[in-house]
């Protein structure tokens, strides 16, 4: 079995080959079985927990906000 893992900004997906049909396909990935899984997580000054494209915004108000930080 040939495998493909892409390890992008917000999401790692995993890819195969499906000899059968002929075609690269994407395995599903954890709990919910998505086709990805998130790549980043942020911590909070307050404890939260983001993941994925919550790390993208919460990253863009950090660098907006003046001083202290910023929570989402």
């Amino acid at each position: 079995m040939m495998i493909a893992i892409d390890f992008g900004t917000s999401r790692i997906k995993l890819a195969y080959f499906d000899a059968a049909r002929g075609e690269a396909r994407l395995m599903r990935l954890g709990r919910s079985e998505q086709a990805f899984v998130p790549s980043l997580f942020y911590l909070g000054r307050g404890g939260e927990r983001l993941y994925g494209d919550g790390v993208n915004i919460a990253a863009r108000l950090e660098s907006l906000a003046e001083g202290g930080g910023a929570s989402p």
